[in-house]
């Protein structure tokens, strides 16, 4: 069994898998600060978005991909699937 990486400073955005029958994605985000978020479910885009935003302003994940760990598909949004 693999585990997977908790966020850290050099990709502080973690996703977790898409599930079938599931209607969200866990994310989870190290803040600037160095303190990890609760996982939080997104269903969407734009979820995910508004929440990294929320906790760790300023970070550019739709430019700079290597920022964001995914686990399973990539980009890919219950509500969109």
């Amino acid at each position: 069994m693999t585990s997977n990486p908790p966020p850290n400073a050099d990709v502080p955005v973690y996703v977790g898998p898409l599930t079938q029958g599931s209607s969200e994605r866990n994310v989870q985000v190290q803040r600037s600060d160095g303190i990890l978020t609760h996982h939080r479910p997104c269903s969407s885009k734009e979820q995910f978005e508004a929440f990294v935003e929320e906790e760790r302003p300023g970070t550019d994940i739709s430019h700079d991909a290597g920022r964001v760990h995914w686990v399973g598909d990539e980009d890919v949004w219950p509500r969109e699937h």
